[in-house]
């Protein structure tokens, strides 16, 4: 989240308290959050809005994905409390794993993860997401019927899952079809992709293998792939739907 003053949430718009790391109202990130660069024999520190250490000049990792395995994580069973770790201290530090009306933040972190994972090809985020699901799998096996958005992310990461980078120049009419067709395949277990010229030097940093899947011939083209390994490119809207059908063993329709 962004904070345009320091003593109010652009999230919520609550007022903040002095020094805060959390909205008290909806958990945003606050604007006092910091972190130590990991660089080896560096130790720099870099406040929520910088995207380089000072001291080093290394990039630094998007700022929420800091801030839940910092503060959140637990690193000896695995999963994520509910509260940080420089939280007022409490008698006991929960982890809610329980999908009830409303999801547990453990099955969306998990599910966000491997989402995550497939979109940007890192493997770490995928083993994040596999040791926070061992952390409760006794718990599912009791009572699945508990933990529908958890088994929704075991589906995912089991598979099959594709992931599609279609490259083209947004609201361009070709362009548009791809991903018109995309809104009428039902594949749950799908990632999705743009690579268009304007967001090629941001997606170089966070999805470096859509750097060899460009335009073929001026046209909107497509790439189906399963864990980066993508089949043949294809500028037919029809000719990709087959392609996402066949690597996740969906029927054609009709």
């Amino acid at each position: 989240m962004i904070f345009d003053k320091k003593d109010k949430c652009s999230s919520c718009r609550a007022r903040l308290p002095e020094d805060c790391r959390f909205c008290p109202s909806c958990g945003a990130p606050g604007p006092n959050v910091y972190r130590v660069c990991t660089k080896e024999g560096c130790d720099g520190i870099a406040t929520p809005t910088d995207k380089v250490c000072h001291r080093c000049g290394m990039e630094l990792p998007p700022i929420e994905r800091e801030i839940s395995f910092d503060f959140l994580w637990d690193p000896e069973a695995g999963a994520f409390f509910l509260t940080a770790d420089d939280a007022e201290k409490l008698l006991v530090r929960s982890k809610e794993f329980y999908d009830g009306a409303i999801p547990s933040g453990n099955s969306m972190a998990v599910y966000n993860l491997l989402r995550l994972a497939r979109l940007t090809g890192r493997a770490d985020l995928e083993e994040k997401a596999s040791t926070a699901a061992r952390a409760f799998g006794r718990d599912v096996s009791t009572r699945p019927d508990g933990f529908t958005l958890f088994l929704s992310a075991l589906d995912f990461a089991i598979g099959p899952s594709v992931e599609v980078v279609i490259a083209g120049t947004p609201g361009a009419t070709d362009t548009d079809r791809m991903l018109e067709a995309l809104k009428h395949v039902y594949v749950p277990n799908m990632v999705v992709i743009l690579r268009s010229s304007e967001s090629l030097e941001a997606l170089q940093k966070v999805a470096p293998f859509v750097v060899d899947q460009p335009m073929l011939k001026g046209r909107a083209t497509a790439y189906v792939c399963v864990n980066q390994s993508c089949s043949f490119p294809t500028s037919s809207p029809e000719e990709m739907v087959k392609l996402i059908n066949k690597r996740t063993g969906t029927p054609d329709a009709g």
